[in-house]
């Protein structure tokens, strides 16, 4: 199971599942989209869903249906990350700063039953 950055977002670290965001202004808010791939001998029978959002009053996610690509070789999620405008100012960088969002997948495959991806990001 792995994420693939689509659009928005100032970066991606695969190694970290980690999407930086950056500082963003309250009046405009955030949208990204990525994809959730699914890939091995699993990747029929697994299904993905959100357990949790945090912080949940501001990270909003929207889970696409699931699609196959490749002749099926491959399962692909669309994954929506939405901020809304209007936030109040928060630190969620991670370190000191405050600590980093996150976003926690449960899914039914054997060997990953959850899947957690950290959103770093502030909103001034």
């Amino acid at each position: 199971i792995s994420f693939i950055l689509a659009t928005g977002g100032r970066g991606f670290n695969p190694e970290k599942n980690l999407l930086a965001l950056g500082k963003l202004q309250s009046a405009k808010g955030a949208k990204v989209k990525m994809y959730i791939f699914v890939k091995g001998p699993f990747r029929d029978e697994t299904k993905i869903e959100v357990e949790s959002v945090e912080p949940e009053n501001v990270l909003q996610v929207k889970l696409g249906e699931r699609d196959t690509l490749g002749d099926g070789a491959l399962v692909r999620y669309l994954l929506e990350i939405y901020i809304p405008s209007g936030q109040s100012p928060i630190n969620r960088q991670g370190g000191e700063q405050g600590k980093l969002g996150k976003i926690v997948f449960r899914t039914t495959h054997p060997e990953a039953k959850e899947v957690r991806l950290f959103v770093q990001f502030a909103i001034e």
